[in-house]
């Protein structure tokens, strides 16, 4: 049986599409939930709404690709540049689905792919997940400043965490040991939420599939950390700082997967709801990132140009 859910109450969403029919369109699929739609026609309006009115905060980016003054690929690379926007997702709106497309998309820092026409659940459902991803991103980056500076002088440490709390707590800090904290804290959450979410617990990519499409993705995962089948399972994080990089392995004692199916996102998992974790991690927050054998253990890589140990 399908929930309801709602939309988080009070999210902004940039809408970027130069035909006003489907502005007017999405505005009306979100009248009935308690967000702000701000409408651009073109790359140049999209770029002054975003950046030229700091008191709204944008909690996703709605942008269609063919744009009267270009790519809307433009848009959102000039978007990445500004600090206070280059974590907000970005949905993009196209027909243009292939391989190549799709991964320029994920290096210019897409969150996901919406194929037009789509109908108003679909919509609903996908904003309402980016908005909380995209929350939940400035929550972690905002923790960062409030690390202490001298675990930058680690050499090496390990850490055990069992639950999503623990990933919430841990991330910040481990995040402050590479070069780029803001973009290493998005992908050190993926890959822990992933190592507990599809690791532990076995959830696997098809089962989360359909919980999501039912909305009971939380109960599941409940009822899967009270299970004495998988409760006492736990992450193991090892940290090491060498002279010329930050090196995090991430082990969980799940069963593994194909790890090598999720690198890249295909163009038959393009529309699903989720997915994003590991093409995340490895396009846009780390130097490297590798899993290994089975695919319970992976390890991502942060390259220090000129940094002292």
């Amino acid at each position: 049986m399908k929930k309801e859910f709602q939309l988080d109450p009070g999210a902004v969403i940039l809408v970027v599409d130069d035909e006003e029919l489907c502005r007017r369109n999405i505005c009306h699929m979100l009248s009935d939930d308690n967000v702000v739609v701000l409408e651009a026609g073109c790359i140049e309006d999209g770029w002054k709404i975003a950046t030229e009115n700091s008191a709204v905060r944008i909690d996703a980016i709605l942008l269609d690709r063919k744009l009267p003054d270009g790519d809307g690929f433009e848009l959102l690379q000039r978007l990445r540049s500004i600090s206070e926007l280059k974590l907000v997702p970005a949905i993009i709106q196209s027909g243009m689905t292939d391989q190549a497309d799709i991964s320029r998309g994920m290096l210019a820092g897409a969150y996901h792919y919406l194929e037009k026409p789509y109908r108003r659940q679909t919509l609903r459902m996908l904003i309402h997940i980016a908005t909380r991803e995209g929350r939940e991103r400035r929550y972690l980056v905002s923790k960062i400043a409030k690390t202490d500076d001298f675990l930058t002088l680690m050499k090496a440490s390990e850490f055990e965490i069992r639950t999503f709390s623990d990933v919430d707590r841990i991330t910040p800090y481990l995040a402050q040991m590479f070069p780029t904290p803001e973009c290493a804290a998005i992908g050190i959450s993926e890959l822990l939420v992933n190592a507990i979410e599809h690791g532990n617990l076995e959830i696997g990519y098809q089962k989360k599939t359909e919980l999501l499409d039912t909305n009971t993705w939380s109960s599941e995962v409940a009822l899967r950390q009270a299970d004495p089948r998988y409760n006492q399972r736990k992450v193991t994080i090892h940290l090491r700082q060498l002279p010329d990089r930050t090196e995090l392995t991430i082990s969980d004692e799940g069963s593994g997967f194909d790890w090598k199916k999720y690198e890249e996102i295909s163009n038959d998992r393009i529309f699903d709801l989720h997915g994003r974790g590991i093409p995340l991690a490895r396009n846009l927050c780390f130097d490297q990132c590798q899993y290994h054998d089975k695919g319970n253990s992976v390890t991502c890589v942060g390259i220090h140009s000129r940094r002292s140990i």
